[in-house]
């Protein structure tokens, strides 16, 4: 086979925009949206290790749906302290 006479459509993906190094402003926006983004994750994977544990049996399933609790209240107060209060 012989290749198309037509020309072939460049094909780029847009690759995210760099973070400024010089901006302070800017890093502690990407940090405070990275740190957003672990503590949602973390209290996702924490209430899952909890719906799991409470489904289970024994002495060693009892600890790790206590310890999986715990590690739920954190990641919650963690994902609290991350957005600013209210001016009430």
């Amino acid at each position: 086979m012989t290749k198309s006479a037509l020309p072939q459509a460049e094909t780029t993906t847009a690759a995210p925009a760099p973070v400024d190094s010089a901006s302070p402003v800017a890093l502690k926006r990407e940090r405070l949206r990275r740190d957003r983004a672990l503590a949602k994750n973390g209290m996702v994977l924490s209430m899952g290790a909890l719906v799991l544990t409470g489904a289970l049996h024994g002495h060693g399933a009892r600890k790790a749906h206590v310890a999986a609790g715990v590690a739920l209240m954190g990641f919650a107060y963690w994902h609290h302290t991350l957005y600013p209060t209210s001016g009430r």
